[in-house]
């Protein structure tokens, strides 16, 4: 109903707000990770750079505003995720009739699948697919601003050079976890792709695919508890975007260490991709990293 009526007043906005366009083209992003990337790889002031989720904000339960309609009017670009990961506001794209070209940053990333066959949207948790999301916004921009091809590309470049750096971190820090030890219990299946690309495995609390709200059943609670008590698991994870009350009881009855809490689906305010992945992999390193008795 909210998508419906948003729909209804939106050819309203480009008769309100076009005289008030510029010159300079409008790139809306759909989340703080992608705006991050944009900035990383547009030249200074070439674009309006703008996101519609707050920083900390659930992607896969964020509900589209009035202002957001506004702005996919008025956009030159917009870059979404794909895969799923923004189903209300990629709704309310996909049926604006916007003129901007709309990218999905995972385009040409292979997804992986839940018991459902439904795609795993965090592709950006393996660097490897974290390059793939600059090459697909570099090609874009390219598109925008044939003008600025070059410092696109080096940008682009010197990111990807990052990304690299990060994975090659990355995998020597996790390396040094006991294989006993190499188990994330999450709040949400976040971090499959990680756990794919540096050999762990993921028990998430929701179960694979599980949407960040949905709570799994009493069985499927006791089970995750036997594992955890079983294999000895060192620690459990909470998930910044997630309700952690399950997850707190769950560490509760099996005596388990919670870890800090892991920004899986979103960006802390004033942080970057890099930095945030960073203390991500720290916080799981030193919570997986000793051997449990």
């Amino acid at each position: 109903m909210k998508i419906r009526l948003l729909l209804s007043l939106f050819t309203l906005f480009p008769l309100l707000f076009g005289a008030a366009a510029t010159a300079t083209p409008l790139v809306i992003t759909t989340n703080p990770i992608l705006d991050d990337f944009l900035r990383q790889v547009a030249p200074p002031d070439t674009i309006r750079a703008h996101c519609l989720l707050a920083p900390g904000a659930d992607p896969h339960a964020n509900e589209p505003r009035p202002a957001d309609l506004r702005l996919i009017a008025a956009a030159d670009l917009i870059i979404q995720n794909g895969l799923n990961l923004e189903p209300a506001l990629a709704r309310l794209i996909r049926n604006s009739g916007t003129r901007a070209k709309i990218l999905a940053a995972t385009d040409g990333i292979t997804p992986i699948l839940d018991h459902h066959r439904a795609p795993d949207p965090h592709a950006w948790q393996d660097p490897q697919n974290a390059i793939r999301y600059i090459e697909n916004i570099r090609d874009a921009l390219i598109q925008l601003l044939p003008r600025q091809a070059a410092v696109i590309t080096q940008r682009a470049t010197d990111y990807i050079h990052q990304l690299r750096d990060l994975d090659q971190q990355t995998r020597e820090k996790l390396s040094a976890i006991p294989p006993q030890n190499r188990v994330l219990v999450t709040t949400h299946d976040s971090l499959a792709y990680l756990a794919r690309a540096y050999d762990l495995r993921v028990l998430p609390i929701t179960g694979r695919g599980g949407c960040s709200h949905t709570e799994p059943n009493a069985r499927q609670v006791a089970a995750l508890i036997k594992t955890i008590r079983e294999q000895k698991i060192p620690a459990i994870f909470i998930e910044t975007t997630a309700n952690p009350k399950l997850t707190r009881l769950i560490a509760r009855e099996t005596k388990t260490t919670l870890a800090p809490p892991l920004h899986t689906d979103t960006l802390p305010k004033n942080s970057t991709f890099l930095e945030t992945y960073r203390q991500n992999i720290q916080t799981i390193a030193t919570a997986l990293g000793t051997t449990t008795p």
